[in-house]
């Protein structure tokens, strides 16, 4: 072979040897970027919620196939028996995760996550909401941590300033 032919074989090796390691590097799992909601610091709570209170954060959400929520509970009032909390992610009227929790079993001041069957996918860019509430007909005993930094949620029928501590976790 002469050197003109020789040269560009090792240039078009040199690119697909690039290109290989790009694609590489962007479809692996190190590639892959995380777009969590992180929890932010707690320097509140709301009030106990009673049966047929509904809190609502809603969220604009960065995070591809969520695969948990979590929400920070207080236990600040005394626990009925046999009361549940229920947890709920929507995208507007539509479910996509829900799940009941015995109030006795959920720890104060930690974490309480939302695990879907599956990940939800293809809702980046789109406002989800979180609601938490009562099934039983006492109050549970139970409040939310909050924050006073960014955004409002709704406790009932009240518009309130902050955001109840959650936290939307997948990649």
């Amino acid at each position: 072979m002469n050197k003109k032919v020789t040269k560009l074989v090792i240039i078009f090796a040199g690119i697909l040897a690039i290109v290989g390691c790009v694609s590489m590097f962007i479809l692996s799992p190190i590639g892959q970027k995380t777009g969590n909601i992180e929890m932010p610091d707690a320097d509140g709570s709301t009030a106990e919620i009673l049966s047929g209170i509904t809190v609502e954060q809603k969220f604009q959400n960065i995070t591809e196939n969520i695969t948990e929520v979590a929400v920070v509970f207080d236990r600040a009032y005394y626990l009925y028996d046999e009361a549940n909390m229920i947890i709920e992610l929507a995208d507007g009227n539509n479910v996509l995760a829900k799940d009941s929790y015995s109030a006795d079993n959920i720890p104060g001041s930690h974490r309480t996550y939302l695990k879907p069957n599956a990940p939800i996918n293809g809702y980046v860019g789109k406002e989800l909401t979180i609601r938490i509430y009562t099934d039983s007909t006492a109050g549970t005993g139970l409040s939310l941590m909050t924050t006073n930094k960014g955004g409002s949620y709704k406790f009932g029928d009240q518009k309130v300033n902050g955001s109840i501590c959650f936290s939307v976790i997948g990649e």
